[in-house]
């Protein structure tokens, strides 16, 4: 962390931790918005976001639009209560409460500051953080609302046409970065430089491209078994 001055920090680790201090540190009443394109939740996230809800923090969650959720992801939303909606076209990734704000590279997953290098910037700075904070308030505003029933009650064995309509996102198959699905392009900008520099197509790499498990992929073969019989069924 490198300190640039008295109300803004770079922050370079432990981003999610980050996310989840200005949840923690949020009291009743106070509104606290999440802006992520995409999402994967983990326990602790879980905890921090349910705990701040139930003390009366109203917690505000904004992810892309067309984003297709893990069934767990669908299960914690649709049963928590914490708030959400869907906006169109969304690529930024804040957080912001009344008192503090990051703006950042990362999203509100799992693996995002694990395995990707990150990178934010803490503003506590009174004015910043006010114009950030109505930013999301106007996307908030201009957001889809999503029925927690149906999120809840999704029919989880999709059909052949359903696979095939599914959300285009999917995920880079050397740092699991979520990125286009494209299975002629499987890794993201910063993976493919690297890869370029060698352009092996069998060279193994880590994650489907597809579902973001852990997979022994390649450029060649980009997809776990799974993933390419339910595309090819």
């Amino acid at each position: 962390m490198a300190l640039i001055g008295a109300s803004i920090d770079i922050l370079s680790n432990n981003l999610l931790a980050s996310v989840m201090r200005i949840v923690e540190d949020a009291k009743a009443k106070d509104k606290v918005y999440l802006v992520s394109p995409y999402l994967q939740f983990n326990t602790n996230l879980e905890d921090v976001l349910d705990k701040a809800a139930k003390e009366g923090v109203d917690v505000r969650l904004i992810y892309r639009k067309g984003y297709e959720l893990k069934a767990e992801d669908r299960k914690y939303l649709a049963t928590s209560k914490i708030d959400f909606r869907c906006l169109e076209h969304l690529h930024a990734k804040l957080y912001v409460s009344d008192f503090t704000a990051l703006v950042t590279s990362l999203n509100l997953y799992n693996y995002s500051d694990k395995e990707s290098r990150e990178l934010g910037i803490l503003i506590k700075d009174s004015k910043s953080v006010r114009s950030l904070f109505d930013t999301a308030e106007a996307w908030w505003d201009k957001a889809d609302k999503v029925d927690k029933a149906v999120l809840l009650n999704r029919n989880l064995k999709q059909t052949k046409s359903s696979t095939e309509k599914q959300s285009e996102v999917g995920f880079c198959i050397r740092c699991r970065a979520p990125k286009a699905q494209n299975q002629k392009y499987p890794l993201c900008d910063s993976c493919y430089k690297e890869w370029a520099k060698f352009k092996n197509p069998e060279y193994e790499e880590k994650y489907c491209h597809r579902c973001g498990e852990k997979h022994k992929s390649s450029v060649a073969k980009p997809l776990c078994k799974s993933c390419w019989s339910a595309l090819n069924r």
